[in-house]
């Protein structure tokens, strides 16, 4: 991606909330917030960035078969093109020191930090707080063809420009060559998986604390259920994010910023437990 090639789609409204214009599509940022935990609170951590597609007076979540249709667009240019737009939309959250979670390749791991300049001089330009590198959580594909070897250097890369970085899978060390991510995200679903296995599932919470003692955060994604969230909660999670707590909203609409309450989301009778174990 190019600053001509985004300033060349980029459409901005009356309140500045910017938007791309690719052939007879619109896209545009939707946000869905991230939780963190402070006793019996869910209290909004981040933000992460999903790209919806407008076409025809549809609006849905961008797709692989609609990022192959667009011929004026290679998938690889439209990647950063969503990077650009999203870190910009960020200063439209009213929420300056809310950290953001983006998919990013590693690819295009060079031009990320010139994404978030550009993305910083539109913010001073509205009068708004620039993002800060800290605040950019990048969720890493494990699955992407790339070598172990050349996965660690990118990171690294991404990590002495300040950016932290997020693996989809529990434990991706042996795929970076032993590099130490921020956060290891797992899916609602596979936890549950995991969990119904008993061997496993005593597992978990001693997995969990050994990551954080190394310092690495663990996120549960996809929370749809109570269940979900009993899951997440009693198993230690330090992130929690899923429809079941907030949808993915369009950048501009009412973010409620009060703390949930855990016994309000959980079904009577199901106990909390602190991170180390204990009620």
């Amino acid at each position: 991606m190019t600053v001509s090639s985004f300033l060349n789609a980029v459409l901005v409204d009356e309140i500045g909330i910017e938007s791309l214009r690719i052939e007879d599509c619109l896209l545009r940022s939707a946000y869905q917030p991230v939780f963190s935990r402070d006793g019996r609170r869910l209290q909004i951590r981040a933000m992460s960035a999903v790209t919806m597609v407008e076409r025809q007076g549809r609006l849905a979540p961008l797709s692989d078969d609609v990022t192959r249709g667009f011929h004026s667009t290679a998938p690889e240019e439209l990647i950063g093109l969503c990077q650009q737009l999203h870190l910009s939309n960020h200063r439209n959250l009213a929420m300056p020191d809310c950290d953001l979670f983006i998919a990013h390749q590693l690819a295009n791991s060079g031009q990320l930090t010139s994404a978030l300049h550009l993305a910083a001089d539109r913010a001073r330009d509205a009068g708004e707080v620039p993002l800060e590198a800290k605040q950019v959580v990048c969720r890493i594909d494990m699955h992407d063809a790339v070598s172990a070897s050349r996965r660690r250097v990118a990171l690294e890369a991404l990590s002495r420009d300040g950016f932290r970085v997020a693996f989809d899978v529990f434990d991706g060390a042996a795929e970076t060559n032993g590099f130490r991510p921020d956060i290891s995200e797992i899916s609602s679903v596979w936890l549950a998986k995991i969990a119904s296995e008993t061997a496993a599932a005593r597992l978990l919470a001693p997995l969990m604390e050994a990551h954080r003692r190394e310092g690495v955060g663990v996120m549960v994604s996809g929370i749809a259920t109570s269940d979900d969230l009993r899951l997440a909660v009693t198993t230690g999670a330090d992130y929690l994010a899923g429809d079941y707590l907030a949808p993915a909203e369009l950048v501009g609409s009412y973010v409620e910023e009060e703390p949930k309450d855990l016994r309000d989301l959980l079904p009577a009778g199901i106990g909390l437990m602190s991170k180390s174990g204990r009620r």
